[in-house]
C-alpha cells in the first residue's frame, strides 16, 4: 500500500490509529545519588557551558556557569561541560553521580569509569 510505503501522512485530519506518547523528560535520581545535568555552546570564537546538580528530591543543591573564549567545537565544549561537572562533583565530595547530557558523541564515546579512571557509578546518556 502506498500509505504504509512512503508513510503519505493527512495532516488536516486526525489521524484514526493515535501515535503513542513517549514520556520524555527530566527524571530524578536514586536516594542518595547527585545529579548533574550539563550542557555547552559555541559561538565564533567562545564557548559557554553551564550545568546543574539535583539530590534525589529534585532539589537544586549546585550549580556552575561559564564563557570561555576559546576556538572550539561543539564537542570539546561539551567535555569541558563534563570536566566541570567532575570538578563540582569533587569540590562537594558527591559519591554518587548520574550525570546527564544532551551531546550522544559525548555519551557513545566516553565511558567515565574507564575513561577518566573515577570511583563514580556514572552515567552518561543522551
Amino acid at each position: 500500500m502506498l500509505n504504509r510505503d512512503f508513510r503519505i501522512f493527512n495532516f488536516v485530519e486526525k489521524p484514526m490509529i493515535p501515535k503513542p506518547v513517549e514520556e520524555k523528560g527530566w527524571q530524578k535520581p536514586g536516594t542518595g545519588v547527585v545529579k548533574i545535568n550539563f550542557d555547552a555552546a559555541v559561538y565564533g570564537r567562545k564557548m559557554s557551558f553551564g550545568l546543574v546538580a539535583r539530590d534525589h528530591d529534585g532539589f537544586v543543591i549546585g550549580g556552575r556557569v561559564g564563557v570561555l573564549e576559546f576556538n572550539a567545537g561543539a564537542e570539546w565544549a561539551e567535555m569541558r561541560a563534563l570536566t566541570e561537572s567532575m570538578e563540582l562533583a569533587r569540590e562537594k565530595n558527591w559519591l554518587k553521580l548520574d550525570l546527564e547530557s544532551d551531546c550522544a558523541n559525548l555519551a557513545f564515546k566516553y565511558n567515565c569509569t574507564k575513561a577518566f579512571d573515577m570511583d563514580y557509578p556514572d552515567e552518561i546518556h543522551d
